[in-house]
């Protein structure tokens, strides 16, 4: 388990240095956003607060998980020091695009609405879209919630504010901006 941990970090930190180097057209102009980041000797990193194991925030209000092992370790290879940045889904391209960050650390589709406006890199670990119901549900099967008594959370922002009506047209939706939010939400019904 240790090993595969520490290949999938390489492949992030790999593709994190690519992202740093190729950059937007404004941070091209200006030396590119790695050049940048190595000037101030600081990489800001935006990362989710509420998405265990990747990131979820301590006790004492520090981010951790897998996300942020892996921003420890681009800081580390860069020798720069990093800046985390807790977001959530909604504001992640825009504090891309308007330089809040200089990349982010997180779940986050890559589609083609995004990618006119910001780079991807390739993912350390793909996943598939998952509906979470209570233990005593009597929908066993995500047809079963495309009905108008189910309320579905989705993330604002997220591919699921496009997938899910398209889905489940007769559902209702409800939108939060964070995971957490989503789960507490399920969890008190």
């Amino acid at each position: 388990m240790q090993k595969t941990k520490g290949l999938w970090m390489k492949a992030a930190l790999a593709g994190a240095a690519l992202m740093l180097s190729v950059g937007g057209a404004a941070a091209q102009q200006s030396g590119g956003i790695l050049q940048q980041v190595l000037s101030r000797g600081t990489v800001r990193i935006a990362v989710l607060g509420s998405l265990p194991p990747f990131a979820q925030m301590t006790p004492s209000g520090t981010p951790e998980g897998y996300d942020i092992d892996i921003a420890n370790m681009l800081g580390a290879a860069l020798k720069v020091k990093v800046e985390l940045i807790v977001t959530d889904i909604p504001t992640r391209v825009t504090g891309l695009q308007t330089h809040k960050f200089d990349l982010t650390i997180a779940d986050f589709t890559r589609n083609v609405e995004r990618s006119t406006t910001i780079a991807f890199t390739d993912p350390y670990l793909v996943t598939a879209p998952k509906a979470l119901v209570p233990i005593d549900s009597p929908a066993k099967v995500l047809s079963d919630l495309n009905d108008a008594k189910y309320k579905i959370a989705i993330d604002r922002g997220g591919t699921a504010e496009v997938l899910v009506p398209a889905i489940l047209p007769k559902a209702q939706v409800v939108r939060f901006n964070t995971e957490a939010d989503e789960f507490a939400a399920l969890m008190n019904g």
